[in-house]
């Protein structure tokens, strides 16, 4: 079985810089949700995610210095219509979160991530660093978070989303995913203008087993003279099964 995703990335901001709720949408026929999510982090605890049908998100590492980013997922969650996440705040500092949320089909299991900050430098390049996936077809996706008026590019021909910079609401998301048809090897690299301190992720999951193939059809039948006789103790054929040309 192979990963597919399910509909298109859903990439906003949530219209205040202390969290909010997304528009609803229809996350059927989805076996893993992954939110990309930067946010400001100076003073500010981990923001809570959570949403409308009691999924409980799993917290993939933090990489963080002013600008954050992180990953949480849920595997085999409750899906359907009307679909709705939220990003809040855990004390009074404000988050500026922004995200993409993603839905995928075919997935078995988390298989690693990694990333990293540009702390305490400004920089214009940064990748989450060099992760290979356990097997063929893995989901592999990354995101960066930075604070300016600027939309990064990526390397490696991953599809990409973005949520621009929005003074006093959210910082820079954006985010990639790729779906390989092989083991390789994943750490692309992000690119943008003005220089800012950087974080980014990358995660990855394992597809699914195919189902066994099914069993192969009967062999060729017999050719003339082919057949299968019993016989009795004397070498008579008693019996003749396939071979109508054969006399008993």
């Amino acid at each position: 079985m192979s990963i597919n995703i399910v509909g298109s990335p859903i990439a906003t901001n949530l219209g205040d810089r202390i969290g909010g709720t997304t528009s609803s949408f229809n996350s059927s026929g989805a076996n893993l949700i992954v939110i990309s999510m930067s946010y400001y982090s100076a003073l500010s605890g981990l923001p809570a995610v959570s949403d409308n049908k009691g999924n409980t998100y799993i917290q993939a590492p933090t990489h963080e210095y002013e600008n954050a980013h992180r990953f949480v997922y849920v595997l085999n969650p409750t899906v359907g219509s009307g679909h709705t996440v939220t990003v809040a705040r855990t004390n009074s500092a404000d988050i500026y979160p922004a995200i993409v949320i993603y839905l995928f089909s075919g997935v078995a299991s988390h298989d690693q991530d990694g990333g990293t900050t540009s702390f305490p430098s400004d920089v214009t390049t940064v990748a989450p660093g060099l992760l290979t996936p356990v097997g063929a077809g893995a989901l592999c996706i990354t995101g960066m978070a930075i604070n300016k008026a600027d939309t990064p590019t990526v390397t490696g021909g991953l599809t990409k989303s973005d949520v621009p910079q929005s003074l006093g609401v959210c910082i820079v998301n954006s985010s990639a995913y790729i779906i390989q048809t092989s083991i390789a090897a994943f750490n692309p690299t992000w690119n943008w203008s003005t220089a800012d301190k950087a974080a980014t992720s990358s995660i990855i999951f394992a597809k699914a087993a195919g189902g066994a193939k099914g069993a192969k059809g009967g062999g060729k039948g017999n050719k003339g003279g082919g057949g299968v006789h019993i016989l009795s103790p004397e070498g008579a054929i008693l019996i003749n099964i396939g071979n109508p040309g054969l006399d008993m």
